[in-house]
């Protein structure tokens, strides 16, 4: 028989020498003799140079996982601080200053005297009773920051000749998001008139619809700092505030 030659059979060779230690142990002396311990840690040491590399199981080396990156916003931009009385970046007088930043902004400024190309301010019909916003309730607000949205809402039922109209065609200082005041922001411009100035002693609109009768809004005495329901159809003056 021809023996071909290549790399022993590993389990061929460990059975081979499980026999020879039982054949040692099953000597009287009950000793295990010197020379086959020398033949089995031979055998031994053979077979493991034998096997495969890919029989040989290696620990894998232990890895430290990369620890996540996180990024960090970038803080909106501060604006730059503005005290009332001060010139806005519309071009008009800055009378309120919520102490820290709002949904609607931070200042409000009102349009400074002859906005509308007179000395006097502009009165003009809140609602024309002929127009559809006349009749029924366009569920304004009062509170600050709200007189944007009630402009809106007047401007799309009433049309542009109305109060909120005129104040949202203004464009001071280059600025298209002038508006008519809401109650609450009519009354702290009311709070602030002297340091504004030019304010006439009379009646002015703000944005928000009296509550229980659709036919009426509420405006401002400038006089006796009164506020008070009027007809939607008298022509009270008006002047455009803005929040930034």
């Amino acid at each position: 028989m021809v023996r071909r030659r290549g790399n022993p059979d590993p389990e061929a060779a460990q059975s081979g020498i499980r026999a020879a230690c039982l054949r040692s142990w099953a000597r009287p002396s009950g000793r295990f003799p010197a020379v086959a311990l020398s033949a089995v840690t031979a055998a031994a040491i053979s077979v493991s140079a034998a096997l495969p590399a890919a029989a040989q199981v290696t620990s894998p080396t232990p890895t430290t996982p990369a620890a996540p990156t996180v990024s960090t916003p970038t803080p909106a931009p501060d604006l730059p601080g503005y005290r009332v009385g001060e010139q806005g970046p519309g071009g008009g007088i800055v009378f309120y200053d919520a102490g820290s930043r709002r949904p609607w902004g931070r200042y409000l400024e009102v349009a400074p005297p002859g906005w509308a190309g007179a000395s006097r301010d502009n009165r003009v019909q809140w609602c024309a009773d002929d127009r559809r916003g006349y009749p029924v309730s366009l569920q304004t607000a009062q509170g600050i920051g709200t007189g944007k949205r009630n402009t809106r809402l007047i401007t799309e039922a009433c049309g542009r000749n109305s109060a909120a109209g005129a104040a949202a065609g203004y464009r001071g200082g280059g600025k298209r998001d002038w508006y008519l005041p809401a109650k609450d922001e009519l009354a702290e411009l009311y709070r602030r008139r002297e340091v504004v100035g030019g304010f006439a002693t009379g009646l002015f609109w703000s944005s928000t619809q009296f509550p229980d009768l659709i036919f009426l809004a509420w405006g401002q005495n400038f006089r006796t700092g009164d506020q008070i329901e009027f007809y939607k159809y008298n022509e009270i003056r008006v002047r455009p505030i803005r929040g930034f």
